[in-house]
């Protein structure tokens, strides 16, 4: 596993390689995966998302907090792990929802951001296991399915809409945290 500081300096290096652009991760995330490639050269512009630690990427955000992090896909897990361990989180991973419970039972998580549609244990099925142990857990999901998702009954704290920004997430984060 790489330190942040590698994380970071991995990007760099993809990012001299590529010119001027500027290392921007744009999780354009559907109901399948990644719906366009996980690290993405742009130029700088406005709309450009550029991975900055926490230390240097504003305030208002959560610092160091241990997180769950539950998805199926493996890219979708990675990329989003890159992002919050920069912004110096502690991330732990799980691919299903019962891998998550198991790991949730026997550890504190400040908070657990988990896919909705995943073999094994949806994302719901997770968060209501989650509540009954802990009903104060801040619970985040992530989804293709929001808008069908709000319309019911459900457990989560938050829903984010799939594909997502860095800082729509960060946001959310925040909002959870605080």
């Amino acid at each position: 596993m790489l330190s942040r500081i590698e994380e970071y300096e991995d990007l760099e290096r993809v990012s001299a390689h590529f010119g001027r652009a500027k290392p921007c991760l744009q999780l354009g995330i559907g109901r399948r995966g990644l719906a366009s490639p996980v690290a993405l050269m742009q130029m700088s512009s406005p709309k450009s998302q550029v991975i900055e630690p926490e230390s240097h990427a504003g305030r208002g955000r959560p610092r160091r907090k241990r997180i769950l992090l539950v998805d199926d896909e493996e890219s979708v897990r990675q990329t989003i792990s890159i992002v919050l361990r920069l912004d110096d989180h502690t991330v732990i991973e799980a691919e299903n929802g019962r891998t998550a419970l198991e790991l949730f039972l026997r550890d504190h998580f400040d908070l657990v951001i988990t896919d909705f549609e995943m073999p094994i244990m949806r994302g719901n099925e997770l968060a209501v296991r989650i509540k009954q142990h802990s009903p104060a857990q801040p619970v985040l999901m992530i989804t293709a399915y929001a808008e069908r998702l709000r319309e019911f009954d459900n457990p989560v704290d938050g829903i984010l809409d799939k594909p997502f920004h860095i800082e729509d997430l960060r946001q959310r984060m925040a909002e959870l945290l605080s």
